[in-house]
């Protein structure tokens, strides 16, 4: 009954028609909702896409490489092989100097790293017997030199007593009375103390005598003994010269009337003290002999010993270090004599030439200016805000100024720079492009104006 009231329902003409018209409200509101939602996708996607923008920048055409090329060496220029216009290749000499002296150090320089090898080598060999022979002849000898001067003190102090007791009891005897027992001055002087020292030391001068020729009779020293003796006499001889000076001292006070007698005086008390002072010197001579050939005799033992001890890491260490700064010295003349030759780092075209054939140069002389074939490069400056948005391997689109804005070259950045330079007293970062292609129409100094895709 209830489902043929349904069929019956829906069979009515009203009914199906409004149910038709709800469907269609239904699907049109659909499509209307799919249709928006795209909408507003492609609008979303539209504002994205323009929030990445390209970066624009103006820039010069350089070469990679310098193109100023330098002396590294200062010199006299000899040699001149580029002209203004030419063509020249990677590794082309262009210019260089006179070598010459430099050749002639660098000899010198090699010659001395042979002789410090071949010390190096006979150090690591060790002495030969013959060396060690020739050092313990050269030690016997100075031993022997030793032996002689100590075997002169003998002759040498026999004379210098001679001279003293000459000196004292010949040449001052005219001066005094009761000389060896109690000597008096033979004349009156007004200098009380000089006198009193004066016969005071005339007494002691006696029994010095006496003592010096007891030890002269004292033979068999040893040389230390001998020594001791020499030194003793050098002292005997200090003595009796402050005596004749006292003595000079009376003379000179001495109210004598007859001019004559005190000149025979002053002439004795001279000759005295020449005789002492002659003495004297003699012995000081023998004993700076001995002090300097004790010296000699110190050292032949200890290059004896050397040789007989062979050489110790030390020294070897030492003489490799030898080695090693002569041939450093080699090297830095090598380096001199290179950096006299100026040579094409890269193929080009000479652009200028700034010496002349006998010209003097001092090192980092600027000789010759290349425009390079290829390798050429852009460097634009942009804005901090823009550099943090360029990477390594971004595109880019360069014209250049020389051909208008419809010809265009393509590059590629290969570096960002990290710390800014002032351009027009603006920071700027360096961004370096590079063309992506040889262009025999791009030349180095061109103006270009770049723009980088992000």
């Amino acid at each position: 009954m209830e489902s043929s009231s349904l069929k019956t329902l829906f069979a009515h003409p009203l009914i199906l028609a409004s149910i038709g018209f709800v469907v269609l409200i239904a699907a049109g509101s659909g499509a209307y909702y799919v249709f928006a939602t795209r909408q507003i996708a492609v609008s979303l996607g539209a504002a994205t896409a323009t929030t990445t923008q390209a970066i624009t920048a103006t820039g010069e055409v350089g070469p990679a490489q310098s193109p100023d090329l330098a002396f590294e060496s200062a010199g006299r220029v000899a040699r001149l092989s580029a002209a203004v216009g030419d063509a020249v290749s990677q590794g082309q000499v262009l210019a260089s100097l006179d070598v010459a002296t430099l050749i002639a150090e660098r000899a010198q320089a090699q010659a001395s790293v042979a002789i410090e090898r071949a010390k190096l080598e006979s150090l690591k060999a060790g002495a030969q017997p013959q060396d060690i022979a020739a050092s313990q002849a050269a030690l016997d000898k100075t031993t022997q030199d030793l032996a002689n001067l100590y075997a002169s003190i003998a002759d040498a102090s026999e004379d210098a007593y001679a001279k003293a007791s000459d000196a004292v009891s010949t040449q001052l005897d005219p001066l005094f009375s009761n000389a060896d027992t109690n000597p008096k001055l033979t004349y009156v002087t007004a200098n009380s103390q000089a006198q009193i020292d004066a016969e005071a030391e005339r007494y002691s001068a006696g029994a010095l005598l006496r003592a010096w020729q007891g030890e002269l009779a004292n033979t068999g020293r040893s040389d230390d003994g001998l020594e001791a003796l020499l030194h003793g006499e050098i002292g005997y001889l200090a003595t009796l010269r402050q005596m004749l000076a006292n003595v000079s001292t009376t003379l000179a006070a001495a109210p004598i009337s007859s001019a004559s007698t005190l000149a025979a005086y002053k002439a004795d008390v001279s000759a005295a003290l020449n005789e002492v002072n002659t003495a004297g010197k003699n012995l000081d001579t023998i004993s700076q002999q001995i002090a300097s050939q004790k010296t000699t005799v110190a050292q032949a033992q200890a290059q004896l010993a050397l040789k007989q001890a062979g050489p110790t890491v030390q020294d070897i260490a030492a003489q490799q270090a030898a080695v090693s700064a002569a041939a450093a010295g080699v090297a830095h003349v090598n380096a001199q004599i290179q950096g006299a030759t100026v040579v094409a780092p890269f193929s080009g075209t000479v652009a200028s030439v700034h010496v002349k054939l006998g010209d003097i140069v001092a090192p980092d002389t600027l000789a010759v200016s290349l425009n390079p074939h290829s390798a050429l490069q852009i460097s634009a400056y942009v804005s901090e805000a823009d550099a943090v948005k360029i990477a390594p391997g971004a595109s880019a689109d360069a014209t250049l100024d020389a051909y208008g804005a419809n010809r265009h070259f393509p590059a590629i950045v290969v570096s960002v720079d990290r710390s800014p330079t002032l351009q027009d007293g603006v920071p700027a970062y360096k961004v370096t492009l590079q063309f992506t292609r040889e262009d025999p129409a791009i030349s180095s100094g061109m103006t270009a104006n770049v723009v980088i895709t992000p």
